[in-house]
């Protein structure tokens, strides 16, 4: 590995949610479990390691991918754009990343290795539904899901990972009420939980605490409209 290692910042991909990332490494309590499912490249996996990193505390990241082709991402095997069109500038990137160094996985795990943090992630390469089943009994504190955006998808991927027992969890892509960008997303996550437990951060992100659907007349009488806009923070020093 070079003296100059590799950060998030030389990977491709699409992440907006640093400040959530931000919360979950400062709230986490040390000798927990994070997972991540839906990694690709590993941008925001790599964001969150170094984040971790800097807190000093013991907490390993779990990146849960079966790091196979898959309709959303095709571009990254055929070099084309949707319906046949041309790539844009983002995924023209990505696409000759992926080309560079043989494959999204490939990428991923060379990404890992020159970024100097691989001590703090475990790799899973499996489906997320089959991952799951690993955590039985040992839940995780906090899961990120931002694999297939198909409704079936997404509630096969958010039953299998809350019944693992996690106090949060979060995922992107929630676009409240589009029909256009990803409605699997929100469809699924408002039939679970129901659209007033569902916190909605930055209008791309959902999250979901346990606390606060198991114990709503503690502090979670603060509406999720309000969790959100505390900072991370003033959320972990709550009354």
């Amino acid at each position: 590995m070079s003296d100059n290692l590799l950060t998030w910042r030389d990977v491709p991909g699409w992440t907006d949610w640093f400040d959530l990332y931000d919360e979950v490494a400062m709230t986490t309590p040390p000798y927990s479990t994070i997972v991540e499912v839906g990694v690709a490249f590993g941008k925001s996996l790599l964001y969150l390691a170094q984040k971790i990193k800097e807190t000093g505390k013991q907490i390993q990241i779990a990146a849960v991918d079966p790091w196979l082709p898959y309709h959303e991402h095709e571009f990254l095997q055929t070099g084309v754009g949707a319906n046949g069109g041309d790539l844009s500038d983002g995924e023209r990137q990505a696409y000759l990343y992926a080309q560079k160094h043989g494959g999204i996985y490939p990428a991923f795990l060379h990404n890992l290795r020159e970024s100097g943090l691989e001590s703090h992630v475990t790799v899973v390469q499996s489906g997320s539904v089959e991952a799951a089943k690993l955590f039985a009994g040992k839940p995780p504190y906090f899961v990120f899901i931002d694999a297939d955006h198909a409704f079936a998808s997404v509630k096969a991927d958010i039953d299998a990972w809350w019944a693992t027992g996690p106090e949060w969890m979060a995922g992107h892509d929630y676009n409240r009420g589009s029909d256009v960008n990803f409605p699997g997303v929100w469809q699924a996550v408002d039939e679970k939980w129901g659209q007033s437990n569902v916190g909605w951060r930055n209008h791309t992100c959902w999250t979901v605490r346990r606390s606060h659907l198991e114990r709503p007349d503690a502090l979670y009488r603060l509406s999720p409209a309000v969790q959100e806009t505390m900072t991370a923070r003033e959320y972990a020093e709550r009354p």
